[in-house]
């Protein structure tokens, strides 16, 4: 890990906060310090009582704005003897739970978000295909041959499952696409468990996907970008069309 650069606190250009809800600002100032350059990631901000000094607003303000960026997965807020908050190097996903709020409060439906994952995946697939990049397609292997070599009850092969499609995307190595897959992840293995748990033939089911995903796998390795999106698209509406059609699901 590269150590960040000392930071130079009289450097950050903060200016006395005039209006809107304080907090509010002082994001957007700090934004500011980061797109200056003034701030990057590794940086401890300077301590509490100082930002709300220099911003003229008070440290519940400053608290407030720091809880944001600790939501958005941006800082780490330490305590103890290496007390301090520090623009992480990692970020973390707030997309996730963004995601599952606006599914629970029905400002998105889970087939609008299903059709999103279909449409990220397919892309996803392409850029596999088109990068053949061999410690992915290994990974990609090794998922597939525990698909093969036992019978998975339906909760294991979730857990393949998404281990497959995860690898998917990642291998488009694409840091956004990314983050949302893991977002959509996480709001949509609950539905994929249901489905898979409410098969009448599991045993039919099961060997048809670990086909679908050698298939899959298979085009990625031969660098077809066509023809893996082609079966990525066809495995996810197959899956679902049998869900949705009563067919056991």
């Amino acid at each position: 890990m590269v150590s960040p650069i000392p930071l130079d606190r009289a450097a950050l250009s903060l200016r006395p906060v005039e209006s809107r809800r304080a907090f509010e600002e002082i994001l957007d100032q700090l934004e500011e310090a980061i797109l200056a350059g003034q701030l990057s990631v590794g940086d401890k901000l300077p301590p509490e009582r100082e930002l709300a000094a220099r911003l003229g607003v008070s440290r519940t303000s400053v608290r407030e704005a720091l809880r944001v960026l600790e939501a958005l997965g941006l800082v780490d807020v330490r305590r103890g003897a290496e007390h301090g908050v520090r623009l992480r190097e990692e970020p973390g996903n707030a997309f996730v739970d963004v995601l599952r709020f606006l599914i629970a409060l029905r400002h998105l439906t889970e087939e609008t978000v299903l059709e999103f994952r279909l449409v990220l995946q397919v892309w996803a697939a392409g850029r596999a295909a088109e990068r053949r990049e061999d410690d992915l397609i290994n990974q990609l292997g090794g998922i597939v041959e525990q698909m093969e070599a036992k019978p998975l009850d339906p909760i294991q092969f979730r857990s393949v499952d998404i281990d497959f499609h995860s690898t998917l995307v990642r291998a488009s190595r694409n840091e956004l696409a990314t983050l949302i897959f893991e977002a959509i992840r996480h709001s949509t293995e609950q539905m994929i468990l249901d489905a898979l748990l409410l098969q009448n033939d599991w045993d039919s089911l099961r060997e048809r996907l670990t086909r679908e995903h050698r298939a899959i796998l298979n085009a990625i390795e031969a660098g077809d970008a066509e023809a893996s999106k082609r079966l990525v698209e066809d495995h996810i509406r197959g899956f679902w069309a049998t869900r949705l059609d009563g067919d056991g699901h």
